[in-house]
């Protein structure tokens, strides 16, 4: 298996076993050594994006564990940096025997790239490494860093002994801190939690993780920290800002740093963690007050990456692996003869082509864009559309219509508008007096015509990597699609 996000921790892996083989390896973090000893596995620590503590304390714990390493910090040790792709820097790690490889970058998906990449080359080419070779992703630039917040999670519940019912505070940057991301993730779906999220105006937490998620305060305030269980600072992610962006976080930034005065107006219970470097937003005369136990998070790095590596060794390789295609996209289908008055009513009469009813109101836009994306359409093709018709059924809700002349909508692109948009009809008309209702299943993937947004993208990084976009359900049946490898909708 890999651990690239926390989804990697589900039923068949759930996180508590893992933090609960770190509590078992905290004593022997302690003294340097374990009793569980890998040396015929080798890892390779590569931090591409240099790093002092996830660097290190994966280093430690592997030599904890026995194991034989290469650590290598910093790009400019690499052949990247002479014009070398990704692929083939994994490809030669592989085959100089690494059966694990912890990978820290700025490239957002790189992990998963090299998951996939690492996974082809035991299976084809390798004469070397008999593999598996299991991926660690020690950050990807603003995206995750679930290693970290495997630590993140152990040290809350060494604290809190619980990973619910409480009030979690992120506070500083979580537009583009990649840990607050992962521990956001992962607290989001835990039960009765109530999530409070403190930045300045335009660096809150993305959309695309807020999606279906309840119980999430945001304001721009301290203040609403001021009941939390645990307070996660982030610094500000001032290396991955426009100038612009630098400039504005510069003349706010006094506004969000942790005084004696602050914390002493808090919770006095809670606890204050931070993934560090911190830079200025935990003032130094409490550095070393019990409520701050972010130097202890750091210490708590090294049993949980024993831990993850020493789980790897143990556990059976689950290959990385999209499901497969459904074999026939249509579900099913319902005919019925065609009330031609309902027609005119909003159309010109039509004998042939397809209708698209029950679009959520002022959508129409929006699933154009989507069927030029997917060339399901042509410029001069005849077509009307109608915004915000009311409903026959509920006379307060509004839809609207869209209706193509002499064209059937194929079926991957009429699925791929109700996985969008699952209340959505679509209504084929063939030329005689019978209308055909159909409902398609969820498509796993787009592939064809895309192109990731996101420029720190792996896809736009390497040649080998290949934009692929994938259907994610958000709630109620409908889906977004977004990048495989960094998250990016393939449709803002």
């Amino acid at each position: 298996m890999h651990v690239i996000s926390m989804n990697d921790f589900g039923p068949n892996n759930p996180l508590e076993s893992v933090l609960a083989e770190a509590e078992k390896m905290l004593p022997w973090a302690k003294r340097n050594t374990c009793d569980k000893q890998f040396p015929n596995h080798k890892v390779v620590i590569l931090m591409m994006e240099r790093s002092t503590r996830t660097g290190g304390s994966t280093e430690q714990g592997a030599m904890n564990l026995g194991m034989r390493h290469t650590m290598i910090s910093g790009v400019d040790h690499t052949s990247v940096l002479k014009g070398e792709s990704f692929a083939d820097t994994f490809r030669m790690f592989v085959g100089q025997g690494a059966r694990i490889l912890a990978l820290r970058t700025k490239i957002e998906g790189a992990p998963l790239f090299a998951a996939k990449v690492c996974q082809e080359y035991v299976e084809k080419i390798s004469i070397i490494n008999p593999g598996p070779v299991s991926i660690i992703n020690c950050g990807d630039g603003e995206h995750f860093h679930p290693t970290q917040t495997c630590l993140d999670t152990g040290t809350i519940k060494l604290n809190l002994d619980r990973l619910d019912n409480f009030r979690l505070g992120i506070m500083g940057d979580p537009s583009k801190g990649r840990t607050a991301h992962s521990l956001f993730q992962e607290f989001s779906k835990r039960p009765g939690m109530k999530l409070v999220i403190v930045a300045p105006k335009g660096f809150e937490m993305p959309t695309s993780y807020k999606q279906g998620v309840k119980n999430v305060i945001e304001s721009d305030s301290l203040e609403a920290l001021a009941e939390c269980d645990i307070v996660y600072v982030t610094r500000f992610q001032m290396e991955r800002m426009t100038e612009e962006e630098r400039r504005y976080i510069e003349s706010v930034r006094r506004n969000y740093v942790i005084t004696k005065k602050v914390l002493d107006s808090w919770n006095p219970e809670v606890r204050i963690m931070h993934p560090l470097p911190r830079v200025d937003e935990i003032a130094p005369e409490i550095s070393l007050d019990e409520r701050v136990i972010a130097f202890q998070q750091a210490e708590y790095g090294i049993p949980t990456r024993m831990a993850i590596m020493a789980m790897l060794c143990e556990r059976p390789y689950i290959p990385y692996a999209l499901p497969s295609e459904p074999k026939r996209l249509l579900a099913e289908k319902d005919e019925s003869r065609i009330d031609k008055k309902k027609l005119v009513k909003y159309f010109q009469p039509v004998d042939c082509g397809t209708v698209v009813d029950h679009i959520p109101a002022g959508e129409t836009d929006q699933l154009l864009k989507v069927l030029k994306t997917l060339r399901g359409l042509k410029k001069e093709l005849p077509r009307q559309f109608v915004q915000y018709v009311k409903t026959a059924k509920y006379s307060n809700r509004k839809k609207d219509v869209l209706l193509f002349h002499g064209y059937q909508l194929p079926d991957f692109a009429a699925a791929t508008i109700q996985a969008l948009f699952p209340k959505v009809t679509i209504n084929y008309l063939s030329g005689g007096n019978i209308i055909v209702k159909k409902r398609f299943r969820v498509p796993v993937a787009i592939s064809k015509n895309t192109h990731c947004s996101n420029e720190n993208c792996i896809t736009n990084h390497d040649r080998e990597a290949k934009p692929n976009f994938i259907f994610r359900e958000i709630g109620d049946g409908a889906h977004n699609v977004i990048c495989e490898y960094c998250d990016t909708p393939l449709w803002s």
